[in-house]
């Protein structure tokens, strides 16, 4: 659920879910909404999806094993919610949680007298509950979500949302096993409405005062029939002549794709031809309906939709560890400028110079974790009781977003190459260990590396690197890769990606896919090794 990506064995589990006519509450609780909600979202827990229909889809998406793991765990993580009187998932999403906001909290809803905190301690043990989320208990429900999304919720201003909820309502009693509904407040149709973009032919018809005056709401429906879901969009206008005009505009959409298949790639296309043979779109008075209907079609979409989504989610935190590596790398560059020198691999020591601390520890203060920094114990090893307690909550920037289950035990798979002949400290006349004062401790520094050693060129050489997750070690353990030469890609290479990400010594990030030559790998790692890379040679060569 972090950064508006909800965990897909979550989602794929919830949207499997069927439902029954319920008299409980439906819907995010209202105190959830207000002025600036704009969608609000209802997940029945009433009917599990069983367990070959939950198979069968990872099959169908041809999830890596890692995904797998997790969406099975999601499902039965999801089994013992019910068990313990779990009815409902519900959510809203507002203005203030667009991109540059906390994610939304998540709100599941519980029978009157069921063991909250027996579900609560259910779900801060699975693996893709990683931190910043939380799990508070607030009467018969269970809020998640990160500290700073929950006390914002907390702290709203109510507003009367019957657009948003009603809808939710009504689709549940219709039987639907999950529904979203989008319907904008009055402030948000009247920023639609003046700022909605001038679009080309066949769209130039669906304008600002169409989204934000002709369209009421549209509401997502999924359904259940056996173990085939459909799925059932709904838009509501404010007219039958309005509803015309959206059909037309859907049927021209569908046209121009068509016509464009053969410019998608192979899972986009089929995507295309599916929905564009499915959804065709139905007029019933003011409201234009879309709907998959249920069976071969449905697993059909699931196939086109599902390696596509599986290649965005791929790629969305592909993104999100390259931001990692660059704020890595700025932190190293501040304890450089800092300290005159990067830290040393085993950065904290004890008098003596045994290694207590990894280099990740001592950046800390670097990356806004001042206030975990100095609940460490310097004179003790990473592995004494105390320090094993405050690392047990690993900063983000370390945690790998496609490994929760690496992250909630405080494993890290960012690393610094160690390779035989790779410490340059030990040329260094004026290398010699360093004090600085944290609060009432005194913290002992080993030298470190000089950036005037690296003769290679920061550009051209390796800071950091991501390792395979068999190969993850704790974040504050000063162990890092050690590198075989001869086979520089053994220990990052992994079946659950397609390549590695990395940190140069200039502050830069990188991907680079497992095709890379040993041979340019190696130049990379070294970093006094006098090589010369010319990078637009390379990827000419690569392709």
């Amino acid at each position: 659920m972090k950064a508006y990506q909800k965990n897909i064995g979550l989602v794929a589990c919830f949207l499997a879910a069927g439902s029954q006519p319920s008299a409980v509450a439906v819907g995010p609780p209202p105190e959830l909404l207000d002025a600036n909600s704009f969608a609000a979202v209802s997940v029945s827990l009433e009917e599990l999806p069983p367990p070959e229909l939950v198979e069968r889809a990872i099959a169908v998406a041809g999830f890596p094993p890692s995904t797998a793991d997790t969406v099975q765990s999601a499902a039965a993580a999801i089994g013992e919610l019910r068990g313990l009187g779990a009815y409902e998932v519900a959510a809203a999403l507002s203005i203030d949680d667009l991109p540059g906001g906390a994610p939304p909290p998540v709100v599941v809803s519980f029978n009157e007298g069921s063991d909250l905190e027996a579900a609560k301690k259910l779900l801060q043990k699975q693996p893709w509950m990683a931190a910043p989320l939380e799990v508070r208990v607030d009467g018969d429900r269970l809020w998640i979500g990160a500290g700073k999304a929950l006390d914002r919720a907390a702290g709203k201003t109510p507003a009367e949302r019957d657009d948003l909820l009603q809808p939710l309502k009504d689709s549940r009693l219709a039987g639907a096993a999950a529904s979203l509904v989008l319907s904008p407040g009055d402030d948000s149709r009247r920023v639609l409405r003046e700022l909605w973009p001038r679009l080309d032919a066949p769209f130039e018809r669906l304008d600002g005062h169409l989204v934000a005056d002709g369209m009421r709401r549209i509401v997502v429906e999924f359904t259940a029939s056996g173990d085939s879901p459909g799925v059932t969009l709904r838009v509501v206008t404010n007219s039958e002549p309005t509803a015309d005009t959206v059909a037309r505009i859907v049927e021209a959409g569908a046209d121009l794709a068509t016509e464009n298949l053969k410019q998608l790639p192979e899972n986009e296309a089929k995507l295309v031809k599916l929905l564009t043979e499915q959804l065709e779109p139905r007029r019933d008075g003011a409201e234009v309906l879309l709907t998959v209907n249920a069976g071969t079609a449905t697993e059909g979409l699931m196939g086109a939709i599902l390696p596509s989504v599986n290649d965005a989610n791929q790629r969305a935190r592909r993104s999100q560890k390259m931001n990692n590596m660059k704020q890595i790398a700025l932190a190293m560059h501040n304890f450089h400028d800092t300290s005159g020198q990067f830290p040393a691999l085993a950065a904290i020591v004890s008098d003596d110079g045994e290694p207590l601390l990894s280099w990740r520890v001592a950046l800390l203060p670097y990356l806004e974790q001042g206030g975990p920094y100095a609940e460490f114990r310097f004179d003790e090893p990473w592995d004494s009781e105390h320090n094993l307690k405050v690392a047990a909550d690993m900063p983000a920037v370390y945690a790998d977003p496609l490994q929760p289950d690496l992250s909630a035990r405080g494993l890290t798979t960012y690393q610094r190459p160690v390779y035989e002949g790779g410490d340059l400290v030990q040329q260094r006349d004026d290398a010699a260990p360093y004090e600085r004062r944290v609060g009432d401790q005194t913290v002992r520094f080993a030298p470190g590396e000089q950036f005037r050693q690296i003769i290679d060129g920061a550009s051209n050489t390796m800071l950091v690197a991501e390792v395979a997750p068999e190969h993850a070690v704790v974040w504050t353990k000063p162990e890092d890769w050690r590198v075989d030469l001869e086979n520089p890609l053994a220990k990052l290479r992994t079946e659950t990606r397609q390549g590695f990400v990395t940190a140069f010594m200039d502050g830069s990030a990188q991907f680079q896919e497992f095709s890379i030559s040993a041979d340019l790998l190696r130049r990379i790692i070294t970093k006094a090794g006098r090589e010369t890379i010319d990078w637009n040679a390379e990827y000419e060569a690569a392709k």
